[in-house]
This record gives C-alpha cells, structure tokens and sequence, in this order.
C-alpha cells in the first residue's frame, strides 16, 4: 500500500478506465485524473438495423461467471419467460453450476452455454441477438455493454451497487 500510495502522490498523470475510479485516485492524492474507456472494436461491428424479435427471441449475456458477473439471476428470469432463448458466453467458476441451474430449471434446451467466442466475431454477431443482458457489481461499465450499445442493441443491466447506473450508458439501457 505504500508504494501504491507513493505513486499515486507523484504521478503525473493517472488514468482509469472507469469513472467510478476517479475518487480513489483523488483520494490517495492524485493531483490528475483522467478516465480513458476501453477500447472497442468499432472496425468489426455490424449495427443493428432490425429490431423485429427473433422467432424465438434471443438474448445474450457476455462475461466472466463469478461473484461479481454471477448471471444465476438471468436463468432464474428466463425461466419465467417462455420461448425466451438465452446464450452465455463466458467461462469461470460458476459456468458448470450454471449448466446445472439450467437443466434444474427447465431451461436447458433454451440455453446455449459458449465459453468464448473471439471478440471480432462477437463484435459481427452482436446485431443477431434482440438483447444484451449485463450483469456487473464491479462497478464501471463492461467493454461488452459499449459494444452493445454502439451497434444498438438494446441492454439491460442491474443498478450497480457503486453507482446507480452504469456510467457512459445512463441514459441508453435499462
């Protein structure tokens, strides 16, 4: 913590990938914030020109499945909304649990569970989906989301318990 505290005090400069960042910095003396998004692959994206649900209606969540991005909340609303296709995309400690939450609940044959999938076919393929469902309480806003929003696609997400809503996205998803 020392050194932390040190180089924050001294840098010039420092630059955080999320607004929600910036008081920390400040808070450990930083005398320049600046806050620097992550980059997206706007080359490879397709935007959304159709927004006529699928038959069936498909939605797609992205990300790491883990505390902080546990997307076990999804299934449990999938599961109340008949027809409603879902693919995860992501990998980490939770992605067996979820296959197994799946077939508990009657969603199995409704869900597709991918462990990755590279971002420029991602960034192409994101138009295809009706919507983009983010779990996220690390706070900031997920490279996903932008991505998501940048080609249109509708987003839903929960209130994040930094921040109320997501930054960059407050007034574009719900």
């Amino acid at each position: 913590i020392g050194i932390e505290n040190e180089s924050l005090r001294n840098a010039d400069v420092v630059v955080c990938a999320y607004r929600f960042l910036e008081s920390y910095a400040v808070s450990h003396g930083t005398r320049d914030v600046r806050v620097i998004y992550n980059v997206i692959n706007t080359d490879q994206m397709a935007v959304k020109d159709d927004y006529a649900l699928h038959s069936p209606p498909t939605a797609v969540v992205v990300g790491r499945q883990y505390l902080k991005k546990d997307p076990r909340p999804v299934l449990h609303a999938v599961s109340k909304i008949p027809e409603l296709h879902c693919v995860l995309i992501g990998d980490g400690p939770y992605h067996e649990e979820l296959k197994r939450l799946a077939d508990e609940l009657g969603i199995a044959e409704r869900c597709e569970f991918m462990r990755s999938v590279a971002n420029e076919v991602l960034c192409r393929t994101l138009k295809d989906y009706d919507i983009l469902i983010s779990v996220n309480d690390v706070g900031g806003v997920s490279k996903v989301d932008l991505e998501a929003a940048h080609v249109g696609l509708p987003v839903i997400t929960n209130a994040h318990h930094i921040e109320r809503q997501p930054e960059v996205l407050e007034e574009n998803c719900l």
